[in-house]
């Protein structure tokens, strides 16, 4: 007893020498905690805190490597400052208006319990650089049932060991990196005391770390991994919801892709508590289907006005086919802009979107998620838009319906998807194939409305002012991003 009283208190002593050595101030409860679990639980010495303490952000911030060379270009996007919220008709942040993206990592929590530090530290540094604020990570996996698609891996959250490496993977994660998460349970074939037990542990780290999390999901589609009923599956997101009332919950894309767009799905597994909507998208037939039917679930399904899209379709490229369900994946890879027009689109129908890859599924060992193709040009794209755009009173197609409303008439065969803010007549148009069959170069779009702005596509971007009555000739084969003004 005495022995070991005296090993704590030379461990405090050790904490306090060396954050004042390395970052110049005294130690803080949070740091004084855990230098003391790694002098006494893992026998860690004063050069391993030190070596530990200068990897930190705040080490790195205050002593920048001189010989590290300068960054080519800044982020597109900057990170989330504070907490993900909804306020009024759209997402924001403490910097006000925001149209996140995130990045799906599936397996990236567990491939850090497994001791891959250097795989999680490049897909953090490369999905900050790239512009993504978000990463889409499952906390469970294998958890009671063994599944053949995993093997045998496993997290177990409820393990005290798996808890302090998920704590560490967040602070690494968010601290480091500047990135938040959306965590969802990767299955819950489990007791349900365990799951109410997770529960419990989560909801005290988000009240601890708030800025952490961006969305807490109950279970990764429910229906299929062992969930299938939602009041039970809002029971358990309650225990978070309750203390931590002001960070964004959902329960489940229960049905999965596609699936869980359908009217009956959203309505079950959005109740009346729960401020926005959660999807996979579909991933059936062409790019341009896939297009469509995101627009039309912020259309005409949605049960709330602001929604996430947490699964879509996915890129996959030789070697990486890890996205299921995927009928025409090479329509991606061949053209990698038309999954950043896709995120785009995602994010004019009132969705945050997510970046999804074959990595996402499962990162093996030294893959990087920068070779997943357009996995830099979605971020850089979702940077053009206006950061309020969600908050457009107008969200409508090119068709007759809206005759009245619309800027451009979409003609046959060609989808002019709108998005318009009447009050200052800012409006962002997506115009892309609606049928395979129709042609698409030299299309003629009828200009309803005076229009002048951006017009992004694979070969970069133009300014035009288009007048009303105008026939204005495009090439809509992979789609275009429309960002202006309506003169009028």
């Amino acid at each position: 007893m005495i022995a070991r009283l005296a090993a704590y208190r030379q461990a405090i002593t050790t904490a306090r020498a060396v954050y004042a050595d390395v970052l110049g101030r005294p130690v803080d409860d949070e740091g004084l905690a855990e230098t003391l679990r790694r002098q006494l639980d893992d026998d860690a010495t004063r050069a391993d805190l030190v070596a530990w303490l200068e990897a930190s952000r705040e080490y790195r911030d205050a002593h920048p490597d001189p010989a590290a060379p300068a960054p080519t270009r800044p982020a597109p996007l900057p990170p989330l400052a504070g907490r993900l919220r909804v306020e009024g008709d759209t997402y924001v942040d403490d910097a006000g208006p925001r149209v996140p993206i995130a990045l799906h990592a599936g397996d990236l929590a567990l491939a850090f319990c497994e001791g891959r530090g250097d795989d999680v530290e490049a897909a953090f540094t490369e999905a900050r650089a790239a512009g993504y604020q978000i990463l889409r990570t499952w906390t469970s996996i294998g958890w009671h049932q063994r599944h053949r698609f995993w093997g045998d891996r496993q997290l177990d959250p409820n393990d005290a060991e798996t808890r302090r490496r998920l704590t560490e993977f967040f602070r690494i994660g968010s601290e480091d990196h500047g990135l938040a998460f959306h965590v969802a349970l990767g299955d819950a074939d489990a007791p349900r005391d365990a799951i109410r037990a997770y529960f419990d542990w989560l909801a005290g780290l988000v009240a601890e770390r708030p800025h952490w999390f961006a969305l807490v999901e109950a279970v990764n589609e429910a229906a299929h991994n062992g969930a299938p009923d939602a009041d039970e599956v809002a029971s358990w997101i309650a225990i978070s919801r309750a203390r931590n009332p002001e960070t964004l919950h959902v329960l489940s894309a229960a049905a999965g892709a596609g699936a869980s767009e359908e009217v009956d799905q959203l309505r079950a597994w959005t109740p009346t508590d729960q401020r926005i909507y959660v999807v996979h998208a579909s991933r059936a037939n062409h790019w341009y289907d896939q297009a469509r039917h995101a627009f039309s679930t912020g259309y005409k399904r949605a049960p709330r006005r602001l929604g996430w899209s947490g699964e879509p379709p996915g890129m996959q490229w030789p070697g990486h086919t890890g996205v299921s369900s995927m009928t025409h994946a090479h329509e991606w890879t061949a053209v990698p802009w038309r999954y950043a027009f896709y995120c785009a689109q995602t994010a004019v129908a009132r969705q945050v979107p997510t970046f999804m890859c074959s990595h996402g599924v499962i990162l093996p060992v030294g893959g990087r998620f920068a070779d997943a193709p357009g996995f830099g040009l979605a971020p850089r794209l979702i940077s053009d838009l206006p950061p309020d755009i969600q908050g457009y009173d107008r969200l409508i197609h090119g068709g007759s319906t809206w005759r009245d409303v619309r800027v451009f008439e979409a003609p046959a065969g060609i989808r002019v998807d709108q998005a318009i803010d009447s009050a200052t007549g800012r409006a962002v148009l997506t115009i892309y194939p609606d049928e395979g069959e129709a042609p698409t170069r030299d299309v003629e779009i009828p200009v309803a409305r005076a229009w002048r702005g951006r017009v992004h596509s694979p070969l970069g971007y133009v300014d035009v002012v288009l007048a009303a009555g105008d026939r204005w000739p495009v090439d809509a084969t992979n789609g275009l991003l429309l960002v202006g003004q309506i003169l009028e």
